[in-house]
C-alpha cells in the first residue's frame, strides 16, 4: 500500500540544496520508494539534485509519497522533517 500527503514548503528560503541534502539523506535511511510531487513532476527523494529540480519556493504545494514496508513511519518521519527545514 502507499500513502501520501499533501504538504506545503515553509522554509523561508524554499528547498536549495542543504535542506534538500537534509532530506535525502533521511529519506536514504527508508527501504521504501520514496518521491516528491510538484508541478506535475515526480522525483526520488533520496536524490538531492533531484529535490531541487522542483524549484520548491517558499509557499509551494507538494506531495511528499511513500512506498515500501517502512512506508508509514518513513511518511511520518519525513513529513515532520519537511516543517524543521530552513
Amino acid at each position: 500500500m502507499t500513502v501520501s500527503k499533501d504538504l506545503t514548503i515553509v522554509a523561508p528560503h524554499g528547498i536549495h540544496m542543504r535542506p534538500a541534502t537534509t532530506l535525502a539523506k533521511a529519506a536514504k535511511e527508508f527501504e521504501s520508494k520514496v518521491t516528491l510531487t510538484a508541478n506535475g513532476e515526480t522525483v526520488s527523494a533520496k536524490s538531492a539534485l533531484k529535490v531541487i529540480s522542483l524549484n520548491l519556493e517558499h509557499g509551494k504545494a507538494f506531495t511528499l509519497t511513500c512506498d515500501g514496508p517502512d512506508e508509514e513511519k518513513a511518511l511520518e518521519t519525513l513529513s515532520a522533517l519537511m516543517d524543521t527545514l530552513e
